[in-house]
């Protein structure tokens, strides 16, 4: 459920959401975080942070793709399927990685594409 247990996609969560699989592959595909901004809005970047639950540090994103949609069934990659990286060695620290050139788009989805820690 949204907002739950595994399900607290939101920086600052004490808890975190990781994707099932390690690596991109045919099942990781499959896994994304979804944000809705409400209405088409310019993105300039993405921003990640790794677990804040004590029992869980070293769970962290290493790299991710992002997809962004007008309406939430045609979907386009940022940056031509460009791999971000997180930029971080874990923790609940914050990245910040910036689009090239910023896009326009009312939803978001990251891919993880490498992380470290397994739920």
């Amino acid at each position: 459920r949204m907002g739950t247990g595994w399900a607290r996609g939101q920086l600052n969560s004490p808890l975190c959401w990781l994707a099932r699989h390690h690596y991109w592959n045919s099942h990781a595909k499959t896994q994304w975080l979804q944000l809705d901004l409400g209405a088409v809005d310019t993105v300039a970047g993405v921003t990640t942070q790794g677990c804040g639950h004590p029992g869980y540090r070293g769970w962290y994103t290493k790299s991710y793709r992002v997809r962004v949609s007008d309406d939430g069934a045609k979907w386009r990659d940022v940056e031509c399927g460009r791999v971000f990286e997180a930029g971080r060695t874990g923790g609940n620290t914050k990245h910040t990685e910036m689009f090239t050139v910023p896009v326009k788009a009312r939803f978001v989805r990251v891919y993880p594409y490498k992380f470290h820690g397994t739920p």
